[in-house]
C-alpha cells in the first residue's frame, strides 16, 4: 500500500485574516499576509505549514500531502476510486511554482480536497 511521507500544509478559510494571524503569532508561528493569503511556518526551513484565505464561510479547504512520486499519488487516489486532476489554481502556482501536482476530492468529506505534491517539489 502506498504511503504518504509527510503532511505538507493545511489550508483553511477564516472570517478574519488579521485575527487569525494574531492567534498564530501567539503560538510562536512566523506569519505573513501576502496577496490576501495568510501564510504561517514554524521554526524549520519549511516556507509554510498553514495557509488561510478570508471568507464568510470558515472551514477546512485542503490538506497537502507529500508522496515519493506521481505514481504513488495516483495509487493513493485509486484506493478510493477518485478522479485525479491537474488543477491550475493560482494559489498552488504561487506556492509551488510551475510544478505538477495532483488533487482529488475526498470521497468521505464533500468539499474537502486533498492535494498531493511529489517529494521532489517540496521544501523537505
Amino acid at each position: 500500500m502506498p504511503r504518504i511521507k509527510d503532511v505538507d500544509y493545511v489550508r483553511f478559510t477564516v472570517s478574519d485574516l488579521q485575527k487569525q494571524k494574531t492567534f498564530l503569532d501567539d503560538f510562536g508561528l512566523h506569519t505573513e499576509i501576502h496577496d490576501n493569503l495568510l501564510l504561517a511556518r514554524g521554526t524549520d526551513s519549511s516556507p509554510y505549514v498553514y495557509i488561510a484565505e478570508e471568507s464568510a464561510e470558515p472551514g477546512l479547504v485542503s490538506v497537502g500531502f507529500v508522496a515519493e512520486s506521481e505514481s504513488v499519488l495516483r495509487e493513493i487516489a485509486a484506493i478510493d476510486g477518485v478522479a485525479v486532476e491537474f488543477p491550475l489554481l493560482q494559489l498552488m502556482e504561487q506556492l509551488f511554482g510551475h510544478v505538477k501536482y495532483l488533487a482529488f476530492n475526498s470521497p468521505l468529506l464533500p468539499g474537502l480536497q486533498f492535494v498531493c505534491v511529489p517529494v521532489s517539489y517540496t521544501h523537505l
